[in-house]
C-alpha cells in the first residue's frame, strides 16, 4: 500500500515502476486505507482510489487541509 501526495500525483507511473503495489490512495481518503485493501484482498487486483476533495464525514477523524501555521500555547508558531 502507497498513500500520500505523491502516490496521488505519480499513480500511473507508481504502478508501472512498481506492480508489487497493490493500494494506491490519496491525501483525502487515508480513512479508507483498511476498505480499500480489503477491496484489494477480495478480488486480487491492484486498487487505485485517488479523491479530489475529503469525504465530510471523514474530515473531522482525518483533516487533509491543516493550517500551515500552528499557533503553540502561549504564543504564535
Amino acid at each position: 500500500m502507497v498513500a500520500g501526495c505523491l502516490a496521488q500525483k505519480d499513480r500511473e507511473a507508481l504502478l508501472e515502476r512498481a506492480p508489487h503495489v497493490d493500494v494506491v490512495l490519496g491525501t483525502h481518503n487515508v480513512a479508507r486505507a483498511t476498505a480499500l485493501l480489503e477491496q484489494h484482498l477480495s478480488n486480487g487486483k491492484p486498487v487505485i482510489e485517488i479523491l479530489e476533495a475529503t469525504v465530510a464525514a471523514d474530515h473531522d477523524r482525518f483533516p487533509s487541509a491543516l493550517p500551515v501555521v500552528r499557533e503553540r500555547a502561549g504564543r504564535p508558531g
